[in-house]
């Protein structure tokens, strides 16, 4: 369903999702997620978000929405958020869910590796 880890040479904190999430996969993923972010960002400050979500369908509504709130909520400590999708139809539902400038969605890895470490050298800078 979901690995978490950091790389604290880039300061980006690497997600990997898959498969179809109810509510209680949801809840354990933001569990995970907050003591990841907890962590990386103790000596860090603001990081950068890497995530790998090729094999991760369209969701739910309500998986969607949770995703949205849980992004908007950590921006106070992810400086920016790339995600890498498998379809323009699960481009299409992450743009229209999680709208920032401070997030991208792309189709190809090395796109949203460039761009995010532009993102955050500009941040850096």
């Amino acid at each position: 369903m979901f690995d978490i880890w950091f790389d604290k040479t880039s300061a980006i904190l690497h997600l990997t999702l898959s498969g179809h999430w109810t509510a209680e996969d949801f809840a354990q993923f933001q569990q995970a997620y907050a003591a990841a972010l907890e962590e990386a960002t103790a000596n860090n400050g603001s990081i950068g978000l890497l995530s790998d979500s090729r094999e991760f369908p369209v969701q739910s509504q309500d998986v969607a929405s949770r995703f949205s709130e849980l992004t908007k909520q950590s921006f106070a400590r992810i400086a920016a958020s790339a995600i890498v999708v498998g379809s323009v139809l699960n481009k299409v539902q992450a743009e229209r869910t999680m709208k920032s400038d401070r997030l991208k969605v792309f189709l190809d890895e090395e796109e949203a590796r460039d761009w995010l470490r532009s993102n955050l050298q500009d941040r850096n800078d």
